[in-house]
């Protein structure tokens, strides 16, 4: 193989090989950073790995919360449903007034938040709150048919 085959040969390898992340990705600047906490689902930030999805959001309490997808979960009006809710609560509780950052970064394929927690613990509403552990998730599930 001549010098000049050889160089642009290597040249197209080192193309296709691995690169490390570094924080000059130029993907970074592409990704989604929100700076305070949603309203509501409308404001929710969508992750999935083509199969399995979520809409996740951040609520002013401070609680995480997101609808679970399935790209073969469809209804009989062959729409596509959400087969999930999950909502996490935190104690001490995120404080989402300061310092909130919610980013979808895609190189990696995650959502990251940052918050603080916030220096008071919520009071219990009633007494089943009390024996409930510090943080929870629930989700539930369609019964099986």
């Amino acid at each position: 193989m001549n010098t000049k085959a050889w160089l642009i040969t290597a040249a197209l390898f080192a193309g296709l090989a691995p690169r490390s992340h570094s924080a000059a990705d130029p993907l970074d600047c592409y990704n989604v950073v929100w700076d305070s906490p949603s309203k509501d689902a409308h404001g929710s930030m969508p992750l999935g790995n083509g199969d399995v999805g979520i809409n996740a959001w951040v609520e002013n309490s401070g609680d995480l919360v997101f609808y679970v997808s399935k790209t073969d979960a469809w209804d009989e009006n062959a729409r596509l449903c959400k087969i999930g809710r999950v909502r996490m609560k935190f104690d001490p509780p995120l404080a989402v007034k300061a310092g909130f950052r919610q980013e979808l970064k895609l190189r990696d394929g995650v959502i990251e938040i940052r918050a603080q927690l916030s220096a008071t613990r919520q009071a219990p509403e009633n007494n089943t709150e009390a024996s409930r552990p510090p943080a929870s998730a629930s989700a539930r599930r369609p019964a099986d048919r």
